[in-house]
């Protein structure tokens, strides 16, 4: 028997019980938020609102010697209704503060934006 305080009653130690559950509970945690927020955006209606681009946002994450950029647009409604979307560089490059027209998005989805003159 091992008189040693990582170890209880001469069994492993108990980082070695401690260390996996809360590997197996950080990853439960990730798993069930990527679930909740698919589940949540699938489960919303399809919504189609005029709206004005107020603002566009890019932010980049450096990861080692990767780099991506998360870029989003916040529109407002006509009610004064503020909806942040993440979109792709693509949406991002093609759209100007000021545009309005015909925004379409499930959630926190962004569909489509149609400018209307």
């Amino acid at each position: 028997m091992v008189n040693d305080p990582f170890f209880e009653l001469g069994e492993m130690p108990i980082l070695f019980k401690v260390i996996p559950a809360l590997v197996v509970l950080l990853f439960v945690v990730i798993i069930g938020t990527v679930l909740y927020r698919l589940i949540k955006n699938v489960s919303s209606p399809k919504e189609v609102v005029l709206a004005t681009l107020i603002d566009k946002n890019a932010a980049t994450r450096w990861n080692g010697e990767t780099s991506y950029t998360d870029y989003m647009l916040i529109f407002e409604d006509k009610h004064g209704k503020r909806i942040a979307l993440d979109v792709n560089r693509k949406v991002f490059s093609q759209l100007v503060i000021g545009d309005s027209g015909r925004l379409t998005y499930q959630g926190s989805w962004f569909k489509d934006f149609e400018r209307v003159a």
